[in-house]
């Protein structure tokens, strides 16, 4: 039907019948800015809308100066037929446009938490102490860090930050989904062996390291000896596969790929442990607080030696967002105002979750609201 709609009627008509029910259906002035708002963020969306619109409503006639703008701006968007379209409507009036479009404005960046802003410049030295090593000392640097934080704090996120500054592909393995050699699909070793062959540099990211669960039995022995055998970046050749693990690949994996782990393990948020441990609520960070912090969860067991013996010390801790971080996270995504309560979202322990569910809900509201305009908006006389 909307198709049906975009054929029959003209720009110029659809923008009075939006226009009528703006100033005619809005129940209050802020609500009227509100939809004159998301109308026009639409029309700038679209390079040939503006040309319409400039066009229909001879703009360059009562406001050049806004219509060149309005054409410069389609152009940074427009694809080259647009870009032409442009051109010859500014020429037909007069506007006088530059002669090379501005470059489309770099995306942002990922926002961050402080706690994720933290952590993140901590990978950085590490990073760039993996990458350019200084000169041979008499012991190896402690380089594999070790995320830890409960469900939702970022860990994934974090791991594409850092990436994305190193201009590095990141391959995530689950510790949960580990397929050991000999079984009968492919095991996560061969499919670290072709993304060594096809990576000259990256970032290996060792996730849920909490579902790693030492039982008496030849799966779990098998999965821990591969385990260690990647964090220790001691891979022995082998000639089991098709394309063989060689010793090329092992010496690829001790001078070119970063490894980065992380977990969740959620007791250490619960009430029994987070006191203990100072990740109660409204702790300074346990970085700062508790320097022993790795050797007071060592004396817990809540993660085996053996696997924090790979890991250094300095531990990445994610702590749970703050009203604060909710309340940034709100505005960088463009929530509208009451769509998140930082008071409730602190007290859900969703943490980025509750963002997205708020998020889900607005968007749902926005797609009601647009189906009422559609339903109630009546074409004028």
């Amino acid at each position: 039907m909307l198709d049906q709609l975009a054929r029959c009627a003209s720009t110029n008509a659809l923008l009075r019948a939006l226009d009528y029910y703006v100033r005619n259906s809005a129940e209050t002035p802020a609500q009227r800015r509100e939809l004159s708002r998301r109308l026009s963020a639409a029309v700038l969306s679209r390079p040939r809308a503006v040309v319409e619109v400039c066009r229909d409503t001879r703009l360059a006639l009562r406001d050049p100066a806004l219509a060149a703008q309005l054409c410069q701006h389609a152009l940074t968007y427009a694809d080259a037929a647009t870009r032409a379209l442009i051109v010859a409507y500014a020429g037909s009036v007069g506007l006088s446009l530059p002669a090379h479009p501005p470059a489309p404005p770099a995306a942002r960046g990922p926002y961050l938490t402080a706690a994720q802003t933290t952590a993140l410049a901590r990978l950085r030295a590490f990073g760039d102490l993996f990458f350019h090593p200084a000169s041979p000392g008499p012991l190896a640097p402690r380089l594999i860090p070790l995320i830890v934080g409960p469900s939702g704090t970022g860990k994934n996120h974090l791991v594409r930050a850092f990436a994305r500054e190193l201009s590095c592909p990141v391959l995530r393995l689950t510790v949960g989904d580990w397929v050991v050699q000999g079984a009968r699909r492919t095991g996560t070793l061969e499919r670290l062996r072709e993304w060594l062959d096809a990576h000259a540099k990256s970032i290996l990211h060792l996730d849920e390291l909490d579902k790693f669960k030492l039982h008496n039995d030849a799966w779990s022995h098998a999965v821990q000896g591969e385990l260690f055998a990647v964090l220790d970046r001691d891979i022995s050749p082998s000639q089991e596969a098709e394309k063989p693990w060689t010793a090329a690949h092992t010496e690829k994996l001790q001078r070119s790929v970063c490894i980065v782990g992380s977990g969740t393990w959620q007791e250490m948020w619960t009430a029994r442990q987070a006191g203990p441990l100072g990740f109660h609520t409204g702790a300074t960070s346990p970085l700062e607080a508790e320097a022993d912090l790795g050797q007071r969860v060592r004396r817990t067991h809540l993660i085996p030696d053996e696997l924090l013996s790979r890991f250094s010390d300095r531990w990445l801790v994610l702590a749970p967002y703050t009203a604060g971080d909710f309340v940034h996270l709100a505005a960088e995504i463009g929530l509208p105002p009451g769509a998140l309560d930082p008071a409730a979202a602190v007290r859900s322990g969703l943490n980025f979750r509750f963002v997205e569910n708020a998020y889900t809900d607005a968007l749902l509201a926005q797609r009601q609201s647009e189906r009422e305009i559609s339903r109630d908006t009546q074409f004028p006389p």
